[in-house]
């Protein structure tokens, strides 16, 4: 959905903040090559759960196990058109890595928040890793 929003209004998207046990944050490869956090735009009269629920299995049949009732992240970023997008990152578990490509997912691989930065990847990831590595360095 790519439609030219008022000045004032944002498109919404969620994502899932999927960590494994060093605390690497999944990422799904695009088929255009560039990283992505997985997750998509909220739609109206959906509840944030299960659009990034419906988002996921979209993107690559993969499903959650759990998923938290509020976000932990909220951030401004850009989309490749230049647009201010939201984004609401939620902390999720998948029920298994069973991933089928997608053409919105083509690969999923878990980065470090450094190397998250080094990524060709949409602005959001980069805000995202910023993000992640001052509250890193603000709780150490």
């Amino acid at each position: 959905m790519s439609k030219k929003l008022a000045p004032c209004h944002y498109r919404v998207s969620v994502k899932a903040l999927i960590q494994d046990n060093a605390g690497r944050v999944l990422l799904f490869k695009e088929q255009n090559g560039w990283w992505e956090i997985p997750g998509g735009g909220w739609e109206h009269n959906e509840l944030m759960v299960n659009a990034l629920q419906r988002e996921i299995e979209e993107e690559s049949s993969l499903r959650l196990a759990w998923v938290d009732e509020k976000p932990s992240f909220v951030f401004q970023a850009k989309n490749p058109e230049g647009n201010p997008i939201i984004n609401l990152i939620i902390k999720a578990t998948l029920t298994s890595h069973n991933f089928t490509p997608s053409p919105e997912c083509q690969e999923m691989t878990y980065f470090s928040p450094s190397e998250m930065l080094l990524l060709e990847a949409f602005d959001n990831v980069h805000v995202f890793a910023d993000l992640l590595i001052k509250t890193q360095n603000h709780t150490s």
